[in-house]
């Protein structure tokens, strides 16, 4: 797509006469344009749904192995020990 402007760019979408009619409507009732009322819409879901991506939701039965990992971590592996072995120190200064 080819940029219009420096704040906006063309978008276009194709739908049924039935769909038209209805963000018509949906439109005129708030008193938007049917632009308007399609980005307008279209912005709330993406940001909401954003949001529900970005959640992390834990029952209470993960909440308590969590937090019993975090107070009783499990002893590191024998892979582990030997890779902290093979890394380079870090020097202090």
């Amino acid at each position: 797509m080819q940029k219009t402007s420096a704040e906006t760019i063309p978008f276009n979408a194709r739908i049924t006469p039935e769909q038209k009619d209805l963000i018509q409507r949906a439109a005129s009732a708030l008193g938007l344009t049917m632009t308007d009322f399609v980005f307008q819409a279209a912005r709330e879901r993406a940001i909401a749904t954003i949001e529900q991506q970005s959640v992390l939701r834990l029952t209470l039965a993960d909440v308590e192995k969590f937090q019993a990992a975090i107070e009783n971590p499990p002893m590191p592996s024998a892979e582990v020990l030997a890779a902290f072995e093979r890394a380079p120190r870090a020097t202090l200064r």
